[in-house]
């Protein structure tokens, strides 16, 4: 059986497949949604804060349904080895994030069709004002 075999979601398979090596204490989660069930918690972690660039302790727990406790404890451990940052901001819960990114939102994107029309719209109300006051000038 190969690892495509046990990739592939629609095909069943007569044998179990092989447990995979984790942590002392670590629960496999089917559901997290990162990775499937392959690899260790640590790797889904870290998969899941690459994919999104943070995300709270509290929100990595509500994704892995463990606890926060246990969440801190895998952050340390991605931490400590260099790989993630564990953040403790001025305000707001401990965050989870990709080493130097600073979680700052950018400001939303106008789309091109929206300036286009919104310079169409002051042009037409330009160009009224500018008639009605050479017709006023003129019409004493």
């Amino acid at each position: 059986m190969g690892l495509s075999d046990r990739l592939s979601p629609n095909k069943a398979s007569k044998t179990e497949p092989e447990a995979t090596p984790k942590m002392e204490g670590e629960k496999q989660e089917k559901s997290a949604g990162y990775l499937g069930n392959i690899g260790t918690n640590l790797d889904k972690v870290y998969n899941a804060v690459l994919e999104k660039k943070s995300l709270t302790l509290n929100e990595l727990a509500g994704i892995f349904k463990v606890s926060i406790n246990k969440v801190e404890e895998w952050a340390r451990i991605l931490d400590k080895q260099g790989l993630l940052e564990l953040y403790y901001p001025v305000v707001g819960g401990p965050m989870l994030r990709v080493k130097g990114c600073t979680v700052i939102e950018k400001p939303k994107k106008v789309n091109r069709s929206r300036k286009l029309l919104l310079f169409f719209v002051f042009s037409i109300i330009l160009v009224a004002v500018g008639i009605f006051a050479i017709v006023k000038f003129f019409y004493k």
